[in-house]
C-alpha cells in the first residue's frame, strides 16, 4: 500500500503560512503520519532565521501543535534532535495525553539545511474519550496481570508508571499501569517484558518483550548460569583465552568498528555506550540475544547450534537491536517487531561485508550459516536473498504470518517478528 495516498485519512496536516509557505497535507492510518504528500520543489519553505529564532526542538513543537488536528489533551514534547552530515535537523517528540506519557507514540519532525520541513513521521494517538483517573491500584493491576499471564515473576524493576498505551487491536488510547517484569522462562533464561494493565479494568492490554533474540568491549562468562553479567573474561586491555568468549569480543569490535567507519557512529547509542557480552549462558543454550542492556550468548547443543558468538553476522544483528533501541525503540512485536529483526539481519550482513573487504559472496545474505546445523555444510538459519528457504519465513509484504489478530508472546515469536 501507498502510504501516502491511504483512502482512509484520520487528519491531515498544512504546514504553517510561515515566509510564503506552501501548503502541504500528510495522509495518515491509525495515527501513523506519513511523509508529506506534495510534487517536487513544492515543499514550504521556512526560513533559517525562523527555525534559529526559537531553536530546532521549539520550532519542531510548534509546528506539530499549530498543525495537528489534536482534541485538546494531546500535546508532543521534544526529548531530543540530532544534525546529520548534511546539515539536515531531526527532532523526536514525546506524546502526552492529560499529562501523561503515551507509551510508544512519537513524532520526528525533519528539516533540511534550508529550513524546510520535508518530512513528518511517527505514531500518534488520539486523546478522545479516554479514563483520566486509575480506578485499580498499581500493585493490584501488575499482580493480577502476572497471574493471568502465567509468568514466573522474579519482580518489577523501577516503580510503576501510569501512562496511556495504545491498544494493538482498537489503536486507541488507553489508561494503563506499567511495569519492566523479569522472569525466567521455560529454559530458564532471563527475559525482560514492558508489562501493560488497564488501569481501570485491570484487563491485560499488551505485552512487550525487550530480550531480543538471535569500543569499550567488556565480556563475560556466566559459567552456564543465569547470574548476568557474571566473571569478566576479558577487556580492551586483556585478551581471551576461552573460544567463546574471544569470538564475542572480536565480533563485538568488528561491529562497533563498522559502525564507527561506515556511520560516524560511536557504539550502540552514539555516545560510546560500553559493549557488555556474556558467554556460556545456561547450558547448551541455543539462542543469543540483546537484553535491552547487554549481549547474552549460549554455547549451542552442538546440534542446532554451535557456540553463537562465533557467527559475526549473529553477533552483529544482536548488537543493532542496541542501536534500533537507542534510534527508533521500535516494539518488540507485529509489524514493527518484524522492522526491527529485519534492520538487525540488513546490518548483520552489511558488518560482514565491511569485514570482508567489501567483497560479497554467496554466504553474504546467508544468516549464522558458520553455527546453524554444525554437521550439516551450506544450510544457514535464515536466507535473506530467499526467505522462505528456512521453512519458516514469508516471501515479502503483503505475505505474512499471523495477519489477523495476534496476541504476541514467545510461543508465536511476538506475532512472527522473525519470520515477517
Amino acid at each position: 500500500m501507498n502510504r501516502v495516498q491511504l483512502a482512509s485519512c484520520l487528519f491531515a496536516l498544512t504546514l504553517p503560512t510561515l515566509a510564503g509557505a506552501e501548503s502541504v497535507f500528510m495522509t495518515g492510518d491509525l495515527g501513523r503520519l506519513t511523509t508529506p504528500e506534495a510534487p517536487p520543489g513544492k515543499l514550504a519553505t521556512l526560513t533559517d532565521t525562523v527555525r534559529l529564532e526559537v531553536g530546532a526542538q521549539a520550532f519542531a513543537e510548534r509546528f506539530v501543535a499549530e498543525n495537528l488536528n489534536a482534541f485538546g489533551n494531546e500535546t508532543l514534547a521534544a526529548v531530543r534532535s540530532k544534525t546529520d552530515e548534511l546539515g539536515s535537523q531531526h527532532v523526536r517528540l514525546q506524546q502526552h495525553i492529560n499529562g501523561l506519557r503515551v507509551f510508544g507514540a512519537e513524532l520526528i519532525v525533519h528539516t533540511n539545511g534550508r529550513g524546510q520541513v520535508y518530512a513528518v513521521n511517527g505514531e500518534f494517538v488520539r486523546g478522545a474519550d479516554v479514563a483520566t483517573a486509575a480506578a485499580i491500584g498499581a500493585k493490584e493491576a501488575l499482580a493480577a496481570g502476572i497471574s493471568f499471564l502465567g509468568l514466573p515473576a522474579k519482580g518489577f524493576e523501577g516503580e510503576p508508571e501510569l501512562l496511556y498505551v495504545r491498544d494493538p487491536e482498537s489503536a486507541e488510547a488507553r489508561l494503563a499501569w506499567h511495569a519492566m517484569v523479569s522472569y525466567l522462562d521455560e529454559d530458564q533464561a532471563l527475559q525482560r517484558d514492558h508489562l501493560f494493565v488497564d488501569a481501570t479494568t485491570g484487563e491485560v492490554i499488551d505485552r512487550i518483550a525487550t530480550f531480543h533474540t538471535a569500543r569499550n568491549r567488556r565480556t563475560h562468562t556466566a559459567n552456564n548460569g543465569s547470574t548476568l553479567p557474571g566473571t569478566l573474561l576479558c577487556t580492551e586491555t586483556t585478551t581471551c583465552s576461552d573460544a567463546a568468549a574471544n569470538a564475542a569480543h572480536v565480533n563485538a569490535g568488528i561491529t562497533y568498528n563498522y559502525y564507527s567507519a561506515k556511520h560516524g557512529r560511536d557504539s550502540l547509542n552514539g555516545t560510546g555506550l560500553t559493549l557488555t557480552s556474556t558467554v556460556h549462558y545456561l547450558s547448551n543454550y541455543n539462542n543469543a540475544g540483546w537484553t535491552g542492556t547487554q549481549m547474552v550468548y549460549g554455547d549451542g547443543d552442538g546440534s542446532t547450534f554451535s557456540y553463537l558468538s562465533n557467527s559475526l553476522d549473529v553477533v552483529a544483528h544482536e548488537l543493532t537491536h542496541g542501536v534500533t533501541q537507542y534510534e527508533s525503540n521500535l516494539t518488540y512485536s507485529r509489524e514493527s517487531g518484524a522492522l526491527n529483526e529485519a534492520w538487525s539481519d540488513i546490518f548483520g550482513a552489511a558488518a560482514e561485508i565491511y569485514n570482508n573487504g567489501g567483497t560479497i559472496n554467496s554466504n553474504t545474505w546467508k544468516l549464522g550459516e558458520t553455527i546453524y546445523t554444525p554437521s550439516i555444510p551450506g544450510d544457514a538459519l535464515r536466507y535473506m536473498d530467499n526467505p522462505t528457504a528456512d521453512g519458516y519465513s514469508k516471501d515479502y509484504y503483503p505475505e505474512r504470518l499471523y495477519p489477523g489478530s495476534c496476541t504476541p508472546s514467545n510461543a508465536n515469536d511476538q506475532c512472527g517478528v522473525h519470520g515477517n
